[in-house]
């Protein structure tokens, strides 16, 4: 019953998002075995179904179509205010992510740790998203390689289940943020 407490206390110390995630997650598993996808059908199949072929789409575009239309579109820049403000809420929010995980290493637990690395990632990949100008192109995305390399570290070392290592790869991802936050301050 105990063990039960503990992770309702978890999932109640979760951010919103996390909590609208999980439950939807619970849901799909808990209702799986009744869906229809799920089930095996039978299929009749008419001999006229096989002797007639099928309409193939074509891949060509329409006349009445541009070709612009059906062209992937290559993402614009942000600006470097948007940027700015992007970047730096989301690692305020890794910020307080890392401070919830050391905390949590402190009270030995190890679910908080995974959700921990969960939301950092999420994080990560909201600064992924981000798309700055190519003057600062390289540079941002050499700072995020580094920040990733130190949230895989951290992920792995929950893996290995070493408490020691996960605290030394927590630091190393502080120093990632507070290297990629001395950047994106620096842009004009």
């Amino acid at each position: 019953m105990q063990y039960l407490r503990g992770v309702w206390a978890w999932y109640l110390a979760r951010k919103l998002w996390l909590k609208i995630v999980i439950g939807i997650l619970a849901l799909s598993v808990i209702f799986s075995p009744f869906s229809e996808e799920t089930a095996t059908k039978e299929v009749a199949v008419k001999p006229t179904d096989l002797a007639t072929p099928k309409a193939i789409p074509s891949e060509q575009p329409s006349p009445s179509e541009s070709p612009s239309a059906t062209a992937s579109s290559t993402p614009v820049p942000v600006s470097p205010t948007e940027l700015r403000a992007l970047a730096l809420g989301d690692l305020a929010d890794m910020r307080k992510d890392v401070a919830d995980a050391k905390r949590a290493i402190q009270e030995g637990g190890i679910f908080r740790l995974y959700g921990n690395a969960l939301e950092l990632d999420f994080n990560l990949g909201q600064l992924q998203s981000i798309y700055p100008s190519e003057d600062i192109a390289d540079k941002w995305n050499s700072k995020l390689l580094n920040l990733e390399s130190a949230i895989d570290n951290f992920s792995d070392g929950l893996e290995a289940d070493s408490v020691t290592k996960s605290r030394s790869n927590l630091d190393k991802i502080l120093y990632a943020i507070s290297s990629l936050e001395k950047f994106v301050k620096a842009i004009k």
